[in-house]
């Protein structure tokens, strides 16, 4: 099931997750915040600021959650943005421009 979630994703035509994943490590808020990213579509960004204010709260902890997702991929964090310019990213910044522009966001 993940190998078919993966495969969809890189053949660009992701669906939604349809196997079991265990978040029972996962703070209740960081949960929600991972949840908020799958709702931002394949080919789609938005910056810190913007999804700090979905979740009433500041870009900086947006920051530091994001840098803990366990997974990567599956809730994606790397279409977040910094205002500024691309933002870090818990594998590398290599691997951020590499999935954006997978994803035609560059």
């Amino acid at each position: 099931m993940v190998f078919d979630f993966l495969e969809r994703y890189f053949d660009r035509e992701p669906g939604s997750i349809s196997f079991p994943i265990d978040c029972s490590d996962l703070k209740p808020y960081h949960l929600m915040v991972y949840h908020q990213l799958t709702r931002l579509p394949f080919g789609k960004t938005m910056t810190y600021q913007d999804l700090a204010v979905i979740l009433k709260t500041s870009p900086r902890a947006i920051g530091q959650i994001l840098k803990l997702n366990p997974f990567p991929i599956v809730f994606p964090c790397h279409r977040i943005v910094s205002k500024s310019g691309l933002g870090g990213f818990s594998a590398g910044r290599e691997w951020k421009v590499g999935l954006l522009r997978h994803e035609g966001c560059l």
